[in-house]
């Protein structure tokens, strides 16, 4: 057994239908379009857990996702009688009304009031994995997920539930009921089965106040003070993975060298706003250690590797003597 996380791609479809439970209505084609729709999204993010010891279509053990809602779209779903919260943001954006943000809306609204996650295909296998306990599998989960993508100016996290066991997962953590559909008139099927959907969250004054650290991480927000541009963040999300300048130039189709321009200019924007926190190189050489003191400090600031609206001006270092 060898356990490890990596981020979502177009060809885990397979793998989230095979962890979600089976439902009395399920249509693979119309799962598969919202699938492509959110990972057609700007602002998709999603990882994925799995053991590396079994066969690749075997690995996978659970895998979450998130996209950000449009505002008039979130508060239309806290007072609709209709559920399937990403089967109707599917609907509104093919329909031309996108119901989720774009990369555009996501730096304005770190800049502003803050956003709406919401969080879609969150499946596990619900028996654990060999040794390790389904409440295992979930906290290593979610960890992974906020290791690598926190940092955006959340003020909502919401997500719909399937059935009581999952509602009752969800509340433990804090969350609360925010919108149970009563008006809608669910299928005999479902009650069978126990898998009336309920949207259930927390913001973050609530979030903020709870003994659950991955609230408080995902809540955390502070401004950045570097203002990245949006090729260099691409350069430093690839690295924050452990990609090297050549796997980031091939996932970018750039050359290698324009990567290392990228890294030139990530240096002289750092240098620019806090003067030492790289180490010195004359030379232009000690690249290794520029990376990876710059990659330490970005672990406890992640808000820099997310859009901002307003990109801070780059002032001169200052002048020895």
């Amino acid at each position: 057994m060898h356990i490890g996380t990596r981020p979502v791609t177009r060809d885990d479809f397979n793998h989230m239908v095979r962890l979600c439970q089976p439902e009395p209505f399920r249509d693979i084609p119309r799962l598969k379009k919202e699938w492509d729709v959110l990972l057609a999204s700007d602002t998709f993010m999603g990882t994925v857990l799995e053991d590396a010891d079994l066969p690749a279509d075997q690995r996978a053990l659970a895998m979450v996702g998130t996209v950000y809602l449009d505002e008039e779209f979130f508060e239309d779903t806290m007072t609709s009688s209709r559920p399937y919260v990403v089967r109707r943001m599917v609907e509104e954006t093919i329909a031309g009304r996108p119901a989720l943000l774009t990369n555009e809306d996501l730096a304005a609204k770190n800049a502003g009031n803050g956003l709406v996650m919401y969080v879609t295909y969150l499946a596990w296998i619900p028996q654990g994995h060999g040794t390790v306990r389904a409440e295992t599998l979930r906290s290593l989960l979610v960890n992974a997920y906020a290791d690598q993508y926190q940092g955006n100016n959340v003020r909502w996290i919401v997500g719909e539930t399937a059935g009581t066991y999952i509602r009752n997962v969800a509340l433990r953590t804090g969350c609360e009921v925010l919108n149970e559909y009563l008006d809608w008139e669910a299928p005999p099927e479902l009650i069978e089965q126990d898998l009336r959907p309920c949207l259930v969250g927390a913001n973050r004054d609530r979030g903020m106040t709870m003994e659950n650290y991955w609230f408080h991480r995902m809540f955390t927000y502070m401004t950045p003070r570097f203002g990245f541009t949006e090729s260099q963040r691409q350069v430093l999300l690839h690295a924050r993975h452990g990609l090297t300048d050549v796997e980031i130039a091939a996932d970018l189709r750039i050359s290698p060298d324009a990567v290392k321009k990228r890294w030139v200019g990530i240096y002289e924007r750092v240098d620019s706003v806090l003067p030492g926190l790289l180490p010195e190189s004359p030379a232009g050489s000690r690249g290794a250690e520029k990376r990876r003191a710059l990659m330490m400090h970005l672990r406890d600031r992640p808000e820099e590797l997310r859009p901002y609206a307003k990109r801070p001006a780059v002032t001169s270092a200052p002048q020895a003597g």
